[in-house]
């Protein structure tokens, strides 16, 4: 997250805001992985800094997967390539405005306490102060055994968002994309800990599999 940032403020473009995005899914992912050992409540204002640094990095990426990807699409099978460069056109000055958006959160006090905030919170070990004494033998336990049912419950979900897959509607196909997503991040966060065969499938799940290009 912190390497990407430093690249994107000195020109590295739009793949370096990408790349934070990603991270902070996976962070975000991981949060959600262990939500019920570790309380949410101890994180400080980490989860809202999460939400708001991912919406403010969004629209960056998502004008520019917009202009490069999905109109030039639209420009290679449409009648009228005349109004696609229209629409480029008029695309171009919010994206623009996305650009310092994203720009103006990078370089922002709110980041830096964030990043500062999250360092603390990991380092000095400030996530385990207000456990559940409940959870205190999950913890205690070997990771490979307590992340099983953990990544069971991630794979549950996205078989359940994928039944009757053909006849999905959009809005449910996009549930799907989140479920499958997530559970992508759950497995990359524990993949040390199993055989690669085992998780490769699940690591490996590429967005143009799901229908996304971002």
């Amino acid at each position: 997250l912190v390497r990407n940032q430093h690249a994107a403020l000195n020109g590295g473009g739009i793949e370096c805001v990408h790349q934070m995005r990603v991270a902070l899914r996976q962070l975000n992912a991981t949060l959600a992985l262990f939500k019920d050992v570790v309380p949410r409540g101890g994180a400080a204002n980490i989860p809202q800094d999460l939400k708001w640094l991912s919406s403010s990095l969004g629209g960056a990426r998502d004008w520019d997967v917009f202009q490069t990807h999905t109109l030039q699409n639209v420009a290679r099978h449409t009648r009228k390539p005349s109004v696609a460069a229209r629409v480029a056109q008029a695309a171009h000055a919010p994206r623009r405005a996305a650009d310092r958006r994203a720009m103006a959160a990078m370089g922002s006090a709110r980041y830096r306490g964030f990043i500062r905030t999250l360092k603390i919170w990991l380092a000095h070990a400030r996530w385990c102060r207000q456990l559940d004494p409940i959870a205190r033998p999950v913890l205690d336990a070997p990771l490979a055994e307590a992340g099983r049912p953990w990544l069971r419950r991630s794979a549950r979900k996205a078989h359940h968002a994928g039944k009757h897959i053909r006849q999905l509607s959009a809005k449910r196909r996009h549930r799907l994309r989140i479920a499958l997503k997530q559970l992508r991040y759950d497995t990359h966060s524990l993949s040390n800990l199993y055989p690669a065969k085992k998780v490769g499938p699940y690591v490996e799940i590429k967005n143009s599999e799901i229908g996304e290009g971002t």
